[in-house]
């Protein structure tokens, strides 16, 4: 992200041990994300250990989200809220400060138009 360009919206999704919901929901976030200017989603694998965290990487790449997704692998599962504080923490470190907004999805999430 640009330094010129502030992080508005943090989109963070906690994973564990459901790959394909998350891609799901990734793939819907791209669908609509060219509206959101200043968005970024943050995907963290709360250690799943099942191989979710490299089926999201591989997806992100092949898909070319890399503009947009940033994955956060964690080595054991913290639980949902340090899930979305380890997110939130990406957010911060990506451009310095915080986001304005930061919005919490499950991986089962859809986002619609």
């Amino acid at each position: 992200m640009s330094s010129l360009q502030r992080l508005q919206l943090a989109l963070a999704i906690v994973n564990w041990r459901t790959a394909d919901l998350t891609i799901d929901c990734l793939r819907s976030i791209a669908e609509q994300i060219h509206e959101l200017p200043g968005c970024r989603v943050f995907v963290v694998d709360n250690g799943s250990g099942d191989g979710s965290a490299s089926r999201i990487a591989e997806t992100i790449q092949l898909e070319s989200w890399q503009q947009f997704v940033t994955l956060c692998p964690l080595a054991d599962n913290a639980g949902f809220a340090a899930g979305n504080n380890a997110a939130i923490r990406a957010a911060f470190a990506l451009s310095g400060i915080y986001p304005s907004f930061t919005l919490l999805l499950n991986p089962g999430t859809l986002v619609r138009p």
